[in-house]
């Protein structure tokens, strides 16, 4: 698909659409994947009725909402997949249509190659709530760039329906979108680096004296048991993301003058991953937090991605590392399904 969207630009709509029906049938027809999806399964028995979005510790209101719609509808022909199906539904189309909207048009695929190999499997696979979520917010950024403060709100309100962490978004408001300032970024990054080698962050986060949500503390809990704190920091903090994620964030920031004409809303988008890279350092040793979160401003890396075609001279560079980063992010995740003896459905 990546070589006929080149040579044949002109089917690119036809090839995204294919694109989806395959994701989203994959989603749909999908076995056992992990934990996530006996979860998913035990707390859908539970929806039986619209006001069960009122019940304590009952997931976020609008998964009530198609949860007991789609059993209203189906009656005796009702089965979860069809949640998963419908979640991957929207979600995939408003990635794929932001990807399409934002991306060089000459080298969407790899956008969507990024996503695919990165971010399919963790946010439509497993993480359906927040996958969904996520997808909302791509499209609160323009909003954010012509301050439209009402229609951002309303966008990140909507995506906390489908799942609470999506307001961590609202930290976008504060951060100046003008311009950017070179040096208090490597600054701030190096210091974050620091804080997370020397566990600041673990002991910080680790010992608040006021306690946390039910959520942040099921994350907390589950980072302490599952993994030594050296490796939770490996995991969450030096990883191949990372360092795709500073490798962009980076050539951006070099190209940026060149780039703005291009594209307006380069810095925004330098802003999201940056913020996004700080939130995953200083969240570094709570990977379940950390990777939730930062995975809300890197959806955009794929398509910041494509602009540097723009500017670099040395496309066989971006090609390498586009290749190193998909090939090492398949082979982790296929290691990781492996490892936990599970199946991708249909295909075995």
């Amino acid at each position: 698909m990546l070589l006929i969207s080149i040579v044949l630009p002109e089917f690119k709509s036809i090839l995204l659409f294919t694109c989806v029906v395959f994701l989203v049938l994959m989603c749909g027809l999908r076995g056992q994947i992990d934990q996530d999806n006996l979860n998913y399964q035990r707390a859908f028995s539970f929806m039986n009725y619209y006001s069960d979005m009122f019940t304590p510790k009952m997931m976020e209101p609008m998964t009530v909402i198609i949860v007991v719609f789609c059993k209203n509808i189906f009656e005796n022909n009702y089965n979860h997949q069809i949640i998963f199906f419908i979640y991957a539904l929207f979600a995939i189309i408003l990635k794929m249509l932001f990807f399409s909207k934002y991306s060089d048009n000459k080298y969407i695929w790899l956008s969507v190659l990024i996503y695919i190999s990165s971010y399919f499997l963790v946010q439509e696979m497993t993480q359906i709530r927040a996958g969904l979520s996520a997808a909302i917010l791509l499209f609160s950024l323009s909003d954010l760039y012509n301050k439209s403060y009402f229609k951002f709100l309303t966008k990140v309100l909507l995506a906390s329906l489908f799942h609470y962490s999506s307001l961590i978004y609202l930290l976008l408001v504060f951060v100046n979108i003008e311009n950017v300032n070179k040096s208090k970024i490597f600054w701030l990054i190096l210091s974050f680096f620091i804080f997370a080698i020397l566990g600041v962050n673990q002991f910080v986060i680790g010992n608040l004296s006021f306690g946390y949500g039910n959520k942040i503390a099921t994350y907390v809990e589950l980072s302490n048991i599952v993994k030594s704190p050296a490796y939770r920091i490996y995991f969450s903090c030096f990883n191949i993301k990372t360092l795709f994620i500073v490798y962009v964030l980076f050539n951006l920031i070099k190209y940026q003058k060149n780039l703005v004409m291009h594209n307006k809303q380069t810095v925004l988008f330098i802003k999201v991953l940056f913020l996004g890279l700080l939130i995953q350092i200083g969240l570094s040793g709570f990977d379940e937090m950390s990777l939730r979160f930062s995975d809300f401003f890197y959806l955009v890396a794929g398509v910041c991605f494509t602009w540097l075609f723009r500017v670099k001279k040395s496309h066989s560079e971006l090609y390498l590392v586009f290749s190193i980063f998909c090939v090492y992010s398949i082979l982790e995740k296929a290691i990781l399904i492996k490892s936990f003896n599970l199946s991708l459905g249909y295909f075995g």
